[in-house]
């Protein structure tokens, strides 16, 4: 499940979507291009598909992954009040993700929306 966002001009705002939708553990993503960051898009549209999916899919959780540098995006996900993966040492755990294209990798961390 994609959404393509545009403004009042039909440009171009954002991309979300959720993978995996029939699995017990769907992946919630998003993108925004440059211009449009720092308005809450962010939260605005993952509030959205988390909603939709809660109203249509049985799942245990959700995962929504953040790139290890990207602040805002982690912030998204410290204002729901989601749970990050921790590893042994209770820090943070990274994962490796590779672009859609394979033409490189990336450290993100990956929160746990679970059900209320």
């Amino acid at each position: 499940m994609n959404f393509v966002v545009t403004d009042e001009k039909d440009d171009f705002i954002w991309i979300c979507g959720v993978e995996d939708l029939h699995s017990k553990t769907p992946e919630l993503w998003l993108w925004i291009k440059q211009s449009a960051r720092g308005n809450g898009y962010g939260k605005e549209m993952i509030a959205g598909l988390i909603k939709r999916v809660q109203e249509h899919v049985n799942y245990e959780y959700l995962i929504y992954g953040a790139h290890v540098d990207n602040i805002a995006t982690k912030k998204i996900a410290e204002r729901f009040g989601w749970v990050v993966q921790l590893d042994e040492q209770w820090k943070e755990k990274i994962f490796i993700e590779h672009k859609f294209d394979k033409s490189s990798s990336f450290e993100t961390v990956e929160y746990r929306i679970y059900k209320k």
